[in-house]
């Protein structure tokens, strides 16, 4: 098994632009940017919990190659942190700010806000708590663009905005009352939120009072079919994945159907809430898709003929692999309980990706476009 992994490592030479693994000394549970240099980590082992801003190695930074290759930096940097009273289940940056939203697992959907570390202390303050008066389970947080405002909440019956700077919470509750997978906006007004046991898309505007939504996507899913949903919202659609592997796309001006719908060889039937689908920035017909094993796979999707076909397509294999964590590990039975948390995309350094496993191993990576096929 090490002859393996020595391998791999060898092979990734070619196989990566940039690539940098750590492993910590707990396992992350969530993760989010908090600007373009640095990402703030929640982290757990039994009873206790921490949360970590780390500045990213200056190397992976770098754009221009021949520049990176005279940097040393390769390491992660801490800038700040503490201990977490909880273990955290969703962790959101507060946009243009010092402060980011955390969310516990437990079964209350109370948040708390926390201020990051500052040039005086290295700190991780927590600055107050907001309880959802209808709790139901750990609540899903996303802000809200070009605002101070963060919606929160567990199903659609109890989701709340909340002003992060006067605390003010605005109850937007919605009539119906399925679990939440995930949400994002469109638009700074459209919130579009995906129901996890069917993969509908609920979509209503935050200026209106109505409880009534504006909007409701049905996924057309068979009752006899099992499966969880998750979903990515961009400025053009919304792209969700189940736990069967399925990929659809549905787009922001046609929310009446599903303009695609590929599938992947990929199924899970446990870790759940640790499926994850993104989009590159650049490119939304690249997808990242994590959570099934202890791997991230990249896929192009297929072009479809057109809108009104609704032709379903057998996705092609997937044009790279991130095996990091799988050759990397020190669990002995890998196959049984090492799972990828999550991944998150850097916002603005193209196809830089962060990956992080339940082992406690931390990747930040970058392919190699010649294998961009």
């Amino acid at each position: 098994m090490a002859d393996e992994a020595d391998d791999w490592i060898f092979d990734s030479i070619a196989l990566y632009r940039n690539l940098f693994m750590y492993d910590l000394q707990h396992g992350i549970t969530a993760m989010d940017w908090t600007n373009n240099q640095n990402v703030c980590i929640a982290t757990s082992s039994g009873s206790k919990h921490e949360l970590a801003e780390l500045h990213l190695p200056d190397k992976l930074l770098k754009t221009n190659q021949e520049e990176a290759g005279l940097i040393k930096n390769r390491d992660f940097h801490m800038n700040a942190g503490c201990y977490c009273p909880h273990r955290v289940a969703c962790l959101r940056h507060v946009p243009k700010s010092r402060m980011i939203v955390t969310s516990s697992d437990t079964d209350t959907s109370k948040i708390q806000f926390w201020k990051l570390g500052s040039d005086d202390t290295d700190v991780i303050k927590n600055i107050t708590t907001v309880e959802n008066i209808n709790s139901k389970g750990p609540a899903h947080i996303t802000p809200v663009p070009g605002t101070s405002h963060m919606v929160f909440g567990s199903h659609l019956d109890n989701l709340c905005t909340v002003d992060s700077i006067t605390g003010q919470i605005t109850s937007k509750g919605l009539e119906r009352s399925e679990k939440i997978s995930s949400m994002g906006f469109t638009d700074k007004h459209t919130l579009i939120c995906c129901c996890q046991h069917t993969g509908d898309l609920v979509t209503f505007d935050l200026r209106e009072d109505s409880k009534k939504v504006k909007f409701g996507h049905t996924s057309n899913v068979s009752v006899d079919q099992k499966c969880f949903w998750t979903c990515t919202v961009t400025e053009s659609g919304v792209y969700k994945l189940s736990s069967t592997g399925e990929i659809r796309k549905t787009e922001k001006f046609d929310w009446s159907h599903d303009v695609g719908c590929w599938f992947t060889e990929l199924k899970t039937l446990s870790g759940i809430n640790y499926l994850t689908i993104n989009v590159l920035p650049r490119d939304e017909d690249i997808i990242y898709i994590s959570g099934f094993d202890s791997n991230v796979y990249i896929y192009k999707l297929p072009i479809m003929c057109s809108a009104e076909s609704h032709k379903e397509s057998e996705m092609s294999k997937y044009f790279f692999k991130h095996e990091g964590h799988w050759q990397n590990t020190t669990i002995d039975n890998k196959n049984d309980q090492l799972t990828t948390v999550t991944h998150i995309l850097h916002p603005w350094q193209q196809d830089v990706a962060l990956s992080a496993a339940t082992d406690g191993s931390l990747h930040a990576w970058q392919f190699n476009e010649v294998y961009d096929k």
